[in-house]
């Protein structure tokens, strides 16, 4: 005779719902809030600050076309930290326009100004200039509980 099959401790599989969580929900796990990885557009999202807690990671979607040199450049202060800066590729036509992903995790509470600049490598003066207001509440995310 076979051992137990999968749903033999409580008749049934465990089923999750951790796909039917709304985007930026956040889940609990005894007690203790799981991080969430927001993103955001300035140019969509404008000068409104951007709220996150200790742990979290927002990425910052940035539209470039890195054919012409000009690429976003990020100055991040501490108590955030640059996690990824990566360039994805427009479509498959001739200098599409693509965008750059910055990905920052928030490291202690308090208020950040990121400096993003558009900007060509080997010119001095950037193209355009904008800034990105973060604001990281104390509230420890699953992520940080564990690492303590």
């Amino acid at each position: 005779m076979a051992g137990p099959g999968p749903g033999a401790r409580g008749g049934s599989p465990r089923l999750s719902l951790d796909g039917l969580r709304r985007p930026g929900e956040r889940r609990r796990t005894r007690g203790v809030e799981a991080p969430v990885e927001r993103e955001v557009e300035p140019e969509v999202h404008g000068d409104a600050p951007v709220d996150v807690a200790v742990g979290d990671v927002l990425v910052v979607r940035l539209a470039e076309q890195a054919t012409t040199g000009y690429a976003w450049q990020a100055d991040v202060p501490d108590g955030l930290a640059l996690v990824t800066d990566a360039a994805v590729p427009g479509g498959p036509a001739p200098g599409a326009a693509g965008a750059r992903l910055l990905r920052l995790r928030a490291d202690r509470p308090g208020s950040y100004e990121v400096g993003l600049r558009l900007q060509r490598a080997w010119e001095a003066a950037p193209l355009q200039r904008r800034g990105l207001t973060v604001r990281v509440s104390g509230r420890v995310s699953r992520r940080e509980a564990y690492q303590r």
